[in-house]
């Protein structure tokens, strides 16, 4: 797999506001974005997973802006490049019940969350929009702090399955959820 080939984009074409602080890109996304995936028959899913294996097909950060929907890889990728735009250094993670690079349960729920952590003032926070049940930002201590704490959720969550978690800098657009998941298998 040719990892240089999956980068993000450097600079996207947005019609957003000019932003100051990690707040603001919380608030533009939280006023703009919600949660929802781009089938790949063209038709939007907003708050739904129904045939998300079969249908989805990630987005690039443009389109994520301009059909104002994302799941939790494009509002990562999208608070990736506006914290970025005004440098504060962040990193993206997936967290993810294992599926090896050819599994092919196209029925089953999708296992994976991604997420993203920056830092400021000798701290770590989680800022999280596309999990409705946790939207916020939320300070650690630490990077591995704040990774444990996420982590534990989603095991529990999951019922106690194993979360490998995996840090990632950019989202292929165009893939399944099949291929992320092979993309995301050949970063670990």
């Amino acid at each position: 797999m040719d990892k240089a080939a999956y980068g993000a984009e450097k600079k996207p074409e947005t019609n957003v506001p000019e932003l100051h602080t990690a707040e603001d890109v919380y608030e533009w996304i939280d006023k703009n974005i919600e949660y929802g995936w781009l089938g790949q028959d063209g038709k939007a899913h907003i708050c739904e997973m129904k045939d998300f294996r079969r249908q989805y097909r990630t987005m690039s950060v443009s389109q994520t802006i301009q059909q104002k929907i994302g799941t939790c890889i494009e509002q990562v990728a999208l608070m990736h490049e506006l914290l970025d735009t005004i440098e504060v250094p962040n990193q993206m993670y997936c967290c993810r019940i294992y599926e090896p690079d050819d599994y092919g349960n196209l029925e089953e729920e999708e296992h994976m969350h991604c997420f993203l952590l920056y830092f400021q003032n000798g701290k770590t926070y989680h800022m999280e929009h596309p999990n409705v049940e946790q939207k916020g930002i939320y300070e650690y201590p630490t990077e591995e702090a704040a990774l444990r704490t996420i982590t534990e959720y989603y095991v529990k969550l999951r019922g106690g399955k194993e979360s490998p978690t995996t840090c990632f800098s950019g989202v292929p657009a165009g893939v399944s959820f099949r291929e992320f998941n092979a993309f995301i298998n050949h970063l670990a």
